[in-house]
């Protein structure tokens, strides 16, 4: 039976914090990325409770980093909505 080709890890950096990691789907360590997901959690729930809240309300309010709230649009999770009177986005 032939052996499976292994896949070769390499090392790199974590975003956040700079520590050595092996590198994978992830870019982040463990650690931020729990730390991650407890503010995005945090987000979530603010805007669950505010919907209608802008960027910076979202980042003040919850201390989460406006960039991630960002992240959030754009990978779908967050659903942007349009204020009264504005047209169309194009």
């Amino acid at each position: 039976m032939p052996e499976k080709p292994k896949k070769k890890s390499e090392l790199g950096r974590c975003e956040r914090c700079d520590k050595i990691v092996v590198l994978t789907k992830f870019t982040l360590c463990y650690e931020c990325r729990q730390d991650e997901k407890a503010e995005v959690d945090r987000a979530m729930l603010y805007l669950k409770m505010n919907r209608g809240a802008s960027l910076n309300m979202v980042a003040e309010a919850t201390g989460v980093d406006p960039q991630l709230v960002l992240r959030l649009i754009r990978g779908g999770r967050v659903e942007v909505s349009k204020k009264k009177g504005e047209g169309p986005r194009k």
